[in-house]
């Protein structure tokens, strides 16, 4: 569910993007491509080529904070500080974009518009 406080943290989290991720980094994202629960083509996995990376990671650490245990229905993340994110364990930690993109009624297209427009305008 779509709240104004997820939309808050995904505005939060885009804005930071914009700071951390490279020109490169954001140029992969395609909205056309976009599958929130494939690993390679999520946000971050597109970004990164993989959202269990080092590199997704570092960008997790450095633009979000843990908001879901699971990209499809809420649930409390595995830890409320820090992200869980070793392949095939059961319990992870996903940020406000990696859920909101799993939504119903999510803007995913406007969100990675607002994410290039605002490294282009950085630039």
């Amino acid at each position: 569910m779509i709240t104004q406080e997820l939309k808050q943290l995904v505005v939060n989290e885009a804005l930071a993007l914009r700071k951390h991720a490279t020109k490169e980094e954001i140029g992969r994202l395609d909205f056309s491509k976009i599958d929130p629960v494939n690993q390679e083509l999520c946000i971050y996995g597109q970004m990164t080529g993989d959202c269990f990376s080092a590199r997704s990671s570092e960008l997790l650490k450095n633009c979000a904070i843990p908001y879901s245990g699971d990209v499809c229905d809420f649930e409390k993340p595995a830890s409320p500080t820090k992200f869980i994110r070793k392949q095939w364990e059961e319990k992870y930690s996903f940020s406000a974009i990696e859920f909101y993109i799993s939504q119903e009624g999510a803007k995913t297209e406007d969100l990675i518009k607002l994410i290039k427009l605002i490294k282009l305008i950085k630039s």
